[in-house]
């Protein structure tokens, strides 16, 4: 150290760190090995900014070092800075933002990094002025570094691993815990000298080109979230490019048991700070969706540990009375109102939510939209669709429908889920399951400039009875997407049976002498395709395993048609007493309907193209069976994700990365 970032006989250092804190042991022998001389500050002025600040002054400092938060303190103390003044920075991650204030101030700026574990410092960086990452540099003398993966095998440039720390400040171990040791310490297989260990940080980091080290985030504050591996250090470092935030932090919480929340903490530059709806956005153009937090608390300054770090056990929760809302709060004023918002409280996990705030807005997601449905239909006696919750997102608007009864939009199997745009409409064609909520999340990451609509199945939630023919459907759901839209060309994309209906749509428009822009299936192989797992026996192996597999599927294809034919009877039953079908009965019967549908339908070869959205991994046949119908060209497109499967390519995260592909195809 005394090398570089360089200390002399000449230089003045202030030592202000706790002697709890290792990089104490910095401040007390570095100045005595090259004859320099010691500042010792008091607690009580390391803890007062303005006193700290004359303290610097007065004493003819050249070298101070200190955290990010120890900076701060003294900047909002007035501190003017001192050219002189050579700056070691550590302990904890250091900000554009600040390190830029510090450069406008000092003769230099070093970034240090360097666990306790290793003695004091491993890595450091001379900070230079611009709006790149802060790095945490190359090792110091008789210090090396491995960026490794899980396998600890070098990982190539840009790649983020783990970094082992080894050379001759590694620790011996912990003492009187040689569990703990185990656990830390690893063999140096890279080392020409046996015996020797590396430490493993905990750290991810990545080598960039110039061989400095960029620091990712911590391992154990790397979390599961929506499906993906995030890094609560990228959600951190992305808030602090923002000109009114001076410090940022970020943690996944369960307050509510079940109910899981990314939560930023931002302290402000002045209060009150920016509003949660403006950080969403900025967050929104620099991180993909699902790292956005879903909640914000805005805090004086974040909680410290002795040593000056983030306390993160000492975060607060987030207040869930209301969401930082761009509207004002206006309170429910009648009996619909108030049970209404009751249900959105209760299944959202908010405490306040005014009648004019606008449902979507609130972090709904599918399943959560369900269990409305159900509320409402418990409390209220009345069976509501998408539709009336599309036309109507807020409590206001929405308790006027089930006020007056409301019910010309019930029955219609077109649904305008993103109604305005000045693209041309997309048509989306429900599952086997008839409903269509999911496609809400799919048209959110479309963008606002395209239409979306979704074609849910005849008397779903009452009125005319199902369609038992995919021609059927087909003809009906041309009428209703042609009030809307009178000439092509059109747009259909079907998920799962979906997709054998806008099959046949697409039939008949180039029939009818209409242009299909796309036809394109999500997840929908084609009739009766017979998707056999890698491994799995065919069905109609020999011997005697093979006989005992069909014996098998013979007792349970006939066990479902018992199941199947009840279920018409009892659906018959509810449909003759006009009463509404039990959730499960309906999604069962749906099923069975268009499962009936689908083996029925004699597909024709198809003129045209077809783009194939497919989870990846999950059919053996790229093209999902639609080969030897469709003559035209083909495009594949796999959804990754490591758990991704045939629904939930539909619903966070996937659908993220669905709807980023389904961008792409559509100018095509």
């Amino acid at each position: 150290m005394a090398r570089e970032p360089g200390l002399g006989a000449d230089d003045v250092l202030l030592a202000v760190t706790t002697l709890s804190f290792d990089i104490a042991g910095l401040e007390l022998l570095l100045p005595l090995v090259v004859g320099g001389r010691i500042v010792l500050a008091a607690s009580d002025e390391v803890a007062d900014g303005a006193r700290l600040r004359e303290l610097l002054e007065s004493s003819g400092v050249t070298a101070m070092q200190a955290t990010p938060a120890t900076w701060r303190l003294l900047l909002e103390a007035g501190w003017a800075g001192d050219s002189r003044l050579k700056i070691l920075c550590g302990g904890e991650a250091l900000s554009r933002p600040l390190a830029d204030e510090l450069l406008q101030r000092c003769g230099s700026l070093w970034n240090m990094y360097g666990p306790t574990e290793t003695t004091i410092w491993s890595t450091l960086w001379k900070v230079e002025a611009g709006d790149g990452p802060i790095l945490i540099g190359h090792p110091i003398a008789n210090t090396q570094v491995y960026v490794l993966d899980g396998r600890r095998q070098p990982v190539p440039v840009g790649v983020a691993g783990e970094l082992h720390i080894g050379g001759d400040g590694v620790m011996r171990g912990y003492w009187s815990r040689p569990d703990l040791t185990a656990g830390a310490l690893a063999p140096d297989t890279f080392g020409a000298s046996s015996g020797v260990r590396l430490y493993k940080t905990g750290d991810l980091v990545r080598f960039r080109r110039d061989g400095n080290l960029e620091f990712v985030g911590r391992i154990d504050q790397q979390v599961k979230w929506h499906g993906f591996r995030i890094e609560l250090g990228e959600i951190e470092a992305a808030l602090a490019r923002h000109t009114d935030i001076r410090a940022a932090a970020a943690l996944v919480r369960e307050d509510v048991p079940g109910r899981k929340q990314l939560v930023a903490y931002c302290v402000p530059r002045s209060m009150p700070g920016p509003p949660a709806g403006e950080l969403r956005r900025f967050l929104g153009g620099l991180l993909p969706p699902y790292m956005v937090p879903s909640a914000f608390v805005t805090l004086p300054d974040l909680p410290r540990t002795p040593n000056g770090k983030t306390n993160r056990r000492a975060l607060p929760a987030p207040d869930v009375s209301r969401p930082e809302f761009e509207k004002t709060y206006v309170a429910p004023r009648n009996a619909v109102e108030r049970r209404l918002a009751a249900i959105w409280q209760d299944v959202l996990g908010i405490r306040r939510i005014g009648i004019r705030d606008n449902y979507f807005d609130l972090g709904a997601e599918s399943l959560v939209t369900a269990q409305v449905f159900l509320q409402i239909e418990r409390q209220f006696h009345r069976r509501i669709s998408p539709v009336a919750l599309f036309r109507a997102p807020t409590v206001e608007e929405l308790s006027r429908v089930l006020d007056t009864g409301e019910r010309e939009t019930r029955w219609s199997c077109l649904v305008p889920v993103v109604p305005q745009g000045s693209k041309p409409p997309l048509f989306c064609i429900h599952g086997g399951a008839g409903t269509i909520l999911f496609f809400y999340d799919l048209a959110r990451y479309l963008g606002d400039d395209r239409p979306v609509y979704a074609l849910q199945a005849q008397g779903l939630y009452g009125g005319a009875p199902p369609h038992t023919s995919v021609e059927e459907m087909a003809q009906h759901y041309l009428q209703e997407i042609r009030a809307v839209q009178d000439h092509g060309p059109y747009f259909l994309v079907g998920y799962c049976f979906g997709a054998i209906v806008a099959y046949e749509m697409a039939q008949r428009l180039l029939a009818s002498g209409e242009k299909v822009a796309i036809l394109a299936s999500l997840n929908g192989p084609c009739p009766r395709y017979r998707n056999v797992p890698p491994g799995e026996p065919a069905a109609n192996s020999g011997g005697l395993g093979g006989s005992l597999r069909r014996g098998l599927r013979s007792i349970r294809r006939y066990l479902r048609t018992l199941q199947r034919k009840a279920d018409r009877w009892r659906a018959d039953y509810y449909r003759r007493r006009n009463t509404p079908l039990p959730v499960r009965l309906r999604d069962r019967y749906f099923l069975a309907n268009n499962h009936r549908a689908e083996y029925l339908y004699r597909a024709k070869p198809y003129p045209g193209d077809m783009a194939i959205f497919r989870a990846k991994g999950l059919y053996r046949d790229p093209c999902l069976g639609w080969a030897d119908l469709v003559q035209g060209g083909f495009t594949v497109h796999e959804i990754p994700g490591r758990h991704v499967d045939h629904r939930s390519m539909m619903e966070e995260p996937a659908v993220q990365a669905l709807a980023g592909e389904l961008r792409r195809e559509l100018p095509r």
